[in-house]
């Protein structure tokens, strides 16, 4: 990892804001990438959209679609969750579950090597 995202990353870090937000962030000032916080499902009795979708949506250099889902350390992947990212990877996109910023470093490098998670 170079210095300037190593510091970028250190100072996500300690930002207070949630990790859907970080992750936002840090797409775009470390990798250059448009994204998104995405709402589904639901909220209270309002329908914001098809649930399954991941929380930040992204789109890498090349033009793939990247999904990135955050979750809480231990938190399970839900079945609409499942059904909706495998449709999403049938598609030749990226969908990856990141639980810290160090993950999502490992996991978009991962992606800019070749090897999909």
């Amino acid at each position: 990892m170079d210095s300037s995202a190593a510091l970028t990353l250190a100072k996500l870090e300690k930002d207070r804001t949630s990790l859907n937000n970080r992750v936002c962030k840090a797409l775009r000032m470390i990798w250059g990438m448009p994204a998104t916080r995405h709402q589904s499902g639901w909220y209270g009795r309002v329908n914001m959209g098809e649930p399954g979708w991941p929380d930040v949506i992204a789109v890498l250099p090349w033009g793939a679609f990247l999904g990135v889902d955050t979750k809480r350390q231990g938190e399970e992947i839900r079945p609409s969750q499942r059904e909706k990212w495998a449709e999403i990877r049938d598609c030749c996109a990226h969908v990856i579950t990141v639980t810290s910023l160090a993950e999502l470093k490992l996991k978009v490098d991962e992606i800019y090597a070749g090897v999909t998670p």
